[in-house]
């Protein structure tokens, strides 16, 4: 069944996927979308059999598919956001967690008992499926959210308390080295040794001095203007990590970590589509390579251009395509 889009491509219906919940979602959109011809058909004689009339879906249920429709559209779209993999995507779980619950529990007098209780369930779903709750004032995506300067007022935060409680929190990440800084190497085992019989010497203390810096840092950024919402958080912390050196780092490793698996996912789903039956003599080598590059395709292509790691694979590739032409059959003779 299709019927015809304004760009006059076909429109049919999709089906559900189990393993994927935005799949109902489209699905239900696209069965209202395509409502009268559905109908039409269903009451056809000559296309329909009587056995099957009862697949007609009456008016009611027609308006509990748009009810629902309704509550899906934004948990599909933050989906969409959370999922993303060329912008940073930890600092965005708060916010849209936020709003999602506040819009399916805004009470409407209009919705069905159907549609009250299904929204009232979905929500009930999301706080269970969050790993960690997400307005706790010291988990990683409240942090995140802080560190974010398009966020940085605390708005998702209820109450003062949660918001000094949050700033102290970042203020004592930020100043913990070893929470920041790369783990230290390995020291030889005389020099651990030599700790059991060595004097015990006394270090000038800088915690304090870092404190009181890291204490700066903090005040002056959340006392800042909220920038607006098309700036990057990432580029406003390369440009400003001289003004605050000490929240930099503790933004640097923090803001890089993905809000969900959907990026990793892709590379999976990628590498299942290159490594299939007929390409299953494929070496590691040109596994990862040809991975990177559909990973990568949005890179230029020319070598002048290319980063370092693409210039390091292009001999690889070149390699890879020789002897794929050495394996392929010879051309018949015309």
């Amino acid at each position: 069944m299709a019927s015809a889009s304004k760009s006059g491509t076909p429109l049919r219906v999709i089906q559900d996927v189990p393993t994927r919940w935005n799949s109902s979602f489209l699905m239900l959109q696209r069965l209202i979308h395509l409502r009268l011809p559905i109908m039409a058909v269903l009451e056809d004689p000559e296309l329909t059999k009587s056995s099957h009339r009862h697949l007609q879906l009456k008016d009611h249920q027609w308006n509990l598919a748009k009810e629902i429709v309704a509550a899906l559209e934004a948990p599909a779209k933050a989906t969409t956001v959370l999922g993303g993999e060329t912008y940073c995507t930890q600092t965005l779980v708060v916010p849209v967690a936020k709003s999602l619950l506040r819009g399916l529990r805004t009470a409407n007098e209009e919705l069905s008992a159907s549609a009250a209780d299904f929204r009232k369930s979905l929500a009930m779903e999301i706080e269970v499926k969050l790993s960690l709750d997400p307005f706790d004032p010291i988990s990683l995506p409240s942090v995140s959210a802080a560190l974010d300067p398009r966020s940085r007022s605390l708005g998702f935060l209820d109450s003062d308390e949660d918001k000094d409680e949050l700033k102290s929190e970042i203020q004592g990440g930020s100043s913990d080295d070893e929470c920041i800084l790369e783990p230290p190497a390995k020291r030889p085992m005389e020099e651990d040794m030599s700790l059991f019989f060595a004097c015990p010497s006394v270090e000038p203390s800088t915690t304090s001095s870092a404190a009181s810096d890291c204490e700066v840092e903090v005040t002056q950024f959340f006392t800042e203007k909220q920038v607006g919402s098309s700036v990057d958080p990432l580029d406003w912390w390369r440009t400003n990590a001289d003004r605050f050196p000490t929240m930099a780092r503790l933004a640097k490793r923090v803001l890089c970590i993905p809000a969900t698996s959907v990026p990793s996912e892709r590379v999976f789903s990628a590498a299942g589509i290159i490594v299939s039956k007929l390409r299953a003599s494929l070496t590691h080598e040109n596994v990862d390579a040809l991975v990177f590059l559909h990973a990568n395709s949005g890179l230029q292509a020319a070598r002048t251009a290319a980063p370092v790691a693409v210039q390091q694979l292009m001999p690889r590739l070149e390699r890879f395509a020789e002897e794929e032409a050495d394996d392929l059959p010879p051309l018949p003779d015309l």
